[in-house]
């Protein structure tokens, strides 16, 4: 049965992903600080650039060892996916904690701040704990994007407060 939620299942973070884009441009408008919009729009797009490059290099370096058989350069080749895409996501990461900060500082809601120190510290825990899961696609061992993941999910909650 299911239904048609299921397959609107990658439109809704997509929504959300506007509205916060809208409501961080009205209240930079408002408190005349331009740097909030623009430094959560540049954290946007790093993120973005991260994870799709994330998903096609590893991706990419799935597919040849499936087809080729696993080897050492395949182990290689996603690590160094993985390295580059992480560079990338801590960008945005830093970007994104900059516009909350700022965000904080104008409005006097301290949720802003807490939310962008829960996504940083979870990007940078993504590195810290990846090597449990290098080389396996059991996800239940990589603690660190598990824990990257959840700061996202908890930070956006933590705002929506």
């Amino acid at each position: 049965m299911g239904g048609f939620i299921p397959y609107l299942g990658w439109l809704l973070p997509l929504a959300g992903l506007v509205l916060v884009l809208l409501a961080l441009k009205r209240i930079s408008d408002e408190t005349g600080k331009p740097r909030i919009f623009k430094d959560f729009l540049v954290s946007v797009i790093f993120m973005a650039i991260g994870d799709v490059l994330f998903f096609l290099l590893g991706g990419i370096t799935l597919l040849g060892s499936i087809s080729k058989g696993f080897k050492t350069i395949h182990l290689g080749a996603a690590l160094l996916a993985f390295l580059l895409s992480w560079v990338v996501i801590m960008i945005g990461a830093y970007f994104l904690r900059m516009s909350f900060n700022i965000t904080a500082e104008a409005t006097g809601v301290g949720t802003f701040e807490t939310s962008a120190t829960l996504i940083f510290y979870g990007a940078i825990l993504m590195i810290v704990f990846f090597h449990r899961g290098v080389g396996s696609l059991d996800w239940k061992n990589n603690w660190g994007c598990c824990l990257f993941l959840f700061a996202r999910y908890i930070g956006g909650v933590y705002l929506s407060m």
